[in-house]
């Protein structure tokens, strides 16, 4: 699935002139899903589409609930499940369920509303920025600089580091879709709560033991509030 052409034009327009190799400042789009969910195959496929967008990180948290249905996600992870859960209680939402997309940490939608998705970008990318994240790695080593902008202050910012899987293909052997075989992208493998700022001074903060995936930072209000800031480290 692709964005309609006049919705990638909007995304274009809108997003901050930057390179793949300074991916900084970026909208953050969280996507998830399960291999075991049928419903889960076209939001899988748009969001690398979303990726691509000048100014977007699109990740995928595999859920580990739909594992019952007779095949277990091979990316699956309950501390994934309970992001998702957190970001329900935070945005009041009554229920989970796949494929959920949230942008920037502030808005919940079907994962397969390209055109919803589309607005929820734009929206966001023309909001005032409240925080400047500067993120770099040498090897296992990551550093990372954060600062206040004018404006309103952030209150308590949890600073996280994503590492995931750029793609991998699996065959999907039971379950709703036995007999498919589909290519996941962005896989989230692990992500932790590395550090707390409380939003006043600039900080330089500096993390060893990453390893080779390609990694991702979130600057996000505490208590899965909004997002600040993502940064991609490949």
């Amino acid at each position: 699935m692709r964005l309609p052409t006049f919705l990638l034009a909007l995304l274009i327009m809108a997003a901050p002139h930057i390179t793949r190799a300074q991916q900084q400042n970026l909208i953050l789009v969280e996507l998830f899903t399960s291999q075991g969910c049928s419903a889960c195959p076209p939001a899988d496929a748009l969001l690398p589409e979303l990726d691509e967008m000048p100014g977007v990180l699109a990740l995928a948290f595999h859920v580990d609930y739909w594992n019952y249905l007779g095949w277990k996600d091979t990316f699956s992870s309950p501390q994934n499940s309970a992001r998702q859960k957190a970001y329900s209680h935070a945005l009041h939402k009554r229920s989970l369920y796949t494929p959920q997309v949230i942008v920037h940490g502030r808005e919940a939608i079907v994962g397969h509303k390209a055109r919803k998705i589309a607005d929820a970008l734009q929206r966001q990318m023309q909001a005032s920025p409240r925080i400047m994240m500067e993120a770099s790695r040498d090897g296992g080593i990551l550093v990372v600089r954060i600062e206040p902008v004018d404006g309103p202050r952030p209150g308590a910012v949890d600073i996280s580091v994503v590492r995931y899987m750029p793609s991998q293909e699996v065959e999907i052997r039971h379950g709703e879709n036995a007999g498919r075989s589909f290519t996941y992208h962005n896989i989230v493998s692990d992500w932790d709560v590395v550090a707390r700022w409380d939003g006043r001074e600039p900080v330089d903060l500096r993390f060893e033991g990453l390893g080779d995936e390609p990694v991702a930072v979130i600057a996000q209000e505490a208590d899965m509030g909004p997002v600040l800031s993502a940064a991609r480290l490949p």
